[in-house]
C-alpha cells in the first residue's frame, strides 16, 4: 500500500485532468515554483504561501495599528468628557446653592406664616 498521496488538479490552460502528489503541490505553492501538466504547460503559483503570509501580516499590523490609535483617540475623548460631566456637577451644585439662598432669602419661613388665625 503506498502512503503518498495524490491531488487531482486541471490544467488552466488545456483543462486536461492529471495528479500531482500533494508533497510536490505543497512545495510548488509554498515555493512558486513550475510544474507542468501533462501537455507540456507550465503552471506555478504567482504568490507563494510566503508572499500570502507576509501580506496577512502587513494587513493584520495595520489593522492593529489604526485600533489601537482608534482606542487612544476614544480614551482621550473618555477624558474630555469625564472632565466636562464633573465641571457640569460643581455647576449644577452652585446653582442649587443659589437658588436655596434665594428661596430662603425671599420666601417666608414656615414659623413666620400664622395658621392659626
Amino acid at each position: 500500500m503506498d502512503s503518498e498521496q495524490y491531488l487531482k488538479m486541471v490544467c488552466g490552460e488545456c483543462a486536461s485532468p492529471f495528479y500531482m502528489l500533494e508533497v510536490h503541490h505543497a512545495m510548488c505553492k509554498r515555493t512558486g515554483k513550475y510544474w507542468y501538466c501533462p501537455n507540456g504547460h507550465a503552471r506555478h503559483y504567482i504568490e507563494t504561501e510566503a508572499d500570502r503570509l507576509a501580506a496577512e501580516l502587513a494587513t493584520t499590523k495595520r489593522t492593529l495599528n489604526t485600533t489601537t490609535v482608534a482606542m487612544d483617540n476614544a480614551r482621550a475623548a473618555l477624558h474630555v468628557v469625564h472632565r466636562e460631566s464633573e465641571a457640569n456637577a460643581r455647576s449644577a451644585a452652585a446653582y442649587k446653592g443659589q437658588a436655596t439662598r434665594l428661596r430662603n432669602k425671599y420666601e417666608p419661613k414656615e414659623e413666620d406664616t400664622d395658621d392659626d388665625g
